[in-house]
């Protein structure tokens, strides 16, 4: 059975978590930029072509850069709390202003890289779970995977019970692990996956460019 999401592009959502303090990096990753474009910027563009809805969770008093149009910025509702706090935010946004939308891909703004068809690719792997996680050796990668949005009220259960890690999230799901090297065939790199967190990171990238 194929997966409404890769069929019916409205009813699929993505959330953007921008609102961190980049204390390593020293200064705001959403505007840092590559081939003239701000990762932020960037990554909402590619998000366009699988997404009818993008949101960005944004820290409360944060400049952001220019944007595409129609897109969605919302300021995190707990501050400095991470981003299952993102999360919890950017799906009760979906679900106020967008209840369609039942699945959702979560990314960060420090992974320029995105790569539309990864992305489908997981959506593809859901069936009837609650969310399809990439994992590196058996780690889970919470950020960069696909959730359905109805995953909101366990959210908001585990942070209103004082829980703040994204991993805890995924052992409480009944969800979909995908191995990164499955999805070389798609993105040989797995440049999707590249964090891009310190002045070295950026200063690599950069002089790669």
């Amino acid at each position: 059975m194929k997966d409404r999401a890769l069929e019916d592009r409205d009813h699929f959502g993505a959330i953007i978590l921008c609102g961190g303090r980049s204390v390593r990096m020293g200064r705001d990753k959403a505007w840092l930029t590559l081939n003239g474009e701000t990762f932020l910027a960037r990554i909402c563009r590619i998000a366009t072509e699988f997404a009818a809805e993008i949101v960005i969770v944004a820290a409360e008093h944060q400049k952001l850069p220019d944007l595409p149009p129609r897109i969605t910025i919302v300021r995190d509702f707990a501050p400095d709390q991470g981003p299952l706090a993102g999360l919890l935010t950017g799906l009760r946004c979906l679900k106020e202003s967008k209840p369609e939308i039942d699945t959702v891909w979560l990314a960060a703004c420090d992974a320029p890289f995105v790569h539309p068809n990864v992305v489908r690719h997981l959506t593809g792997c859901l069936g009837d779970h609650d969310a399809a996680i990439v994992t590196v050796d058996n780690q889970v990668c919470p950020l960069g995977s696909v959730y359905r949005t109805r995953v909101e009220s366990l959210v908001g259960r585990l942070f209103d019970g004082g829980e703040r890690r994204m991993t805890e999230l995924v052992a409480r799901l009944n969800s979909q692990p995908v191995p990164a090297a499955s999805l070389r065939w798609l993105d040989d790199s797995l440049q999707f996956l590249q964090n891009i967190n310190t002045h070295d990171d950026y200063r690599h990238l950069t002089s790669a460019d």
